[in-house]
Formats: structure tokens, sequence, C-alpha cells
């Protein structure tokens, strides 16, 4: 688990008087504020001065990436990273049984994450590459240690059940309009609400926080198909449809 400072140094650091902070000081002896980014202990050196890769098929890691590397049509990544840390934060989330308080957990580390994502996000996308006589580039994935992340099931949906990001959306006016009101879908409004805009962090995590314009236009297109086979018009979702789109233009 997770190794913490003990809160008093930050009350006996402070009666030294004026000058560095507590947690200033703390931080240039190696203290973090964040969770910590390490390279994958699980590269291999596949071809001599190449870079190390890490294979897509790793015991008891994230199933997303392994199949998100097979449609690329890849086999290992390049200069990758895992985040023990992260991992043990969102299990330590997921476990928890306060509904409430687990929720506001949730928040509370999309903004530790918000705060520090100028160091994340240099690390938050790998080459995907495929092994043959030297690595041949097949494009970009997430890290690692995001894949983690995101295939953690540790954020409540809006019907309270756990649910891993990737299978979340924000609910916008477009989100409900092109994938349904159901609350499994979307992330829970708490959360939502506490989140405010990270829109990085959700972003990188696949929280979707508007449908995509063709799927929009495919639901107005299954409206039509629907009255033309002779069922009802239903005017409300073709309005909701309508609106959303014209949100877009703007």
């Amino acid at each position: 688990g997770l190794v913490w400072l003990r809160p008093r140094y930050a009350e006996v650091l402070q009666r030294g008087g004026a000058g560095m902070g507590a947690r200033k000081f703390l931080r240039l002896l190696g203290a973090e504020t964040a969770p910590r980014l390490r390279r994958h202990p699980g590269a291999r050196e596949r071809f001599t001065q190449s870079p190390k890769g890490v294979p897509a098929e790793v015991i008891s890691g994230p199933r997303a990436r392994t199949d998100a590397l097979r449609v690329l049509e890849a086999t290992f990544t390049l200069d990758d990273y895992e985040s023990p840390d992260l991992r043990a934060v969102a299990s330590g989330i997921a476990a928890e049984q306060d509904p409430q308080l687990r929720r506001r957990r949730a928040a509370a580390l999309f903004h530790v994450l918000g705060r520090a994502w100028s160091r994340f996000s240099d690390h938050d996308e790998v080459d995907a590459v495929y092994d043959y006589y030297a690595w041949q580039n097949r494009g970009r994935t997430a890290a690692f240690w995001l894949w983690q992340l995101r295939d953690t099931p540790w954020l409540d949906a809006g019907n309270g059940a756990l649910s891993a990001p990737t299978r979340l959306r924000m609910r916008t006016t477009g989100t409900v309009a092109g994938y349904g009101a159901d609350d499994e879908r979307f992330l829970h409004p708490e959360i939502q609400q506490l989140v405010g805009r990270r829109s990085d962090v959700l972003r990188a995590l696949g929280i979707s926080a508007e449908a995509r314009t063709e799927d929009l236009v495919e639901c107005l297109q299954r409206l039509r198909r629907r009255e033309e086979e002779g069922g009802d018009r239903d005017v409300p979702a073709a309005l909701i449809l309508y609106q959303a789109l014209a949100e877009r233009a703007f």
C-alpha cells in the first residue's frame, strides 16, 4: 500500500518560523504530492540498440490494453510507465463501502491528477509497435498506467453501481440524446459536480463529455426510419437531438 507522511510534520516544520514552507521542504527531500510513475519493470530488450518494449500480454495487466494493441496489430509498447500508487488508490476507492465517501475520494483523485497533469501528460501515450526484425510502428496508445486506471471499476455510475471509467459518460444534452437516459451509462451526478471542469483527466480516462456528431445524426435517422415504418413520431426526442446538434454550431 501507500506510505504516508505523518501530518505532524507539517505542524512541526511550521514552528521553525519564516522561510521555506513545510510542503516545499518535504518535496525537496523526495516526498510526493501525487502518485508516482515508474518505468514498467516488465519491459524486455527485444532488439539490440533499441528501446525496451512491454509485451501486449502482461500477467494481471489491463485486458482493455491487450485488446487495443490487438486492434492495432501491435505486440509491444515502448517507453511505457506504470503506477502502483495509482492502482492502489483506485483499488482502495473501489473497496470503500460507504458510497458517499467513495464518491468524494474518487473526485479527490480527479483533482490530484488534474493538479499534476502537466507531469502525467508527458507519459499518457506511448508508441505501439510490432516486433519484426526491428520495431515496426503501429500508432499510439494509452500508457500502461492509464489503461490500469481506465480498466479498474472505481467510479460510481448514476445508479450507484461501480463501473470502469471507459464505460461512463458525462450527462449532457448531447450524451442523453445520443445514448439514452439510463443512469448506468453516466457518471454519478455527485462526482460530476465535484469534478467540475477536469476535462483533461476525463478525456484521458475515456469518459466522454459529448456524444459524437455522427451518433446524433444516426439517432435522427433511426427516428425517421421508425416513423416511415409506421411507428409514432417522437417529436420530443427529435427536438433534443436537434438541440444537441445546434449547440455544436456555436
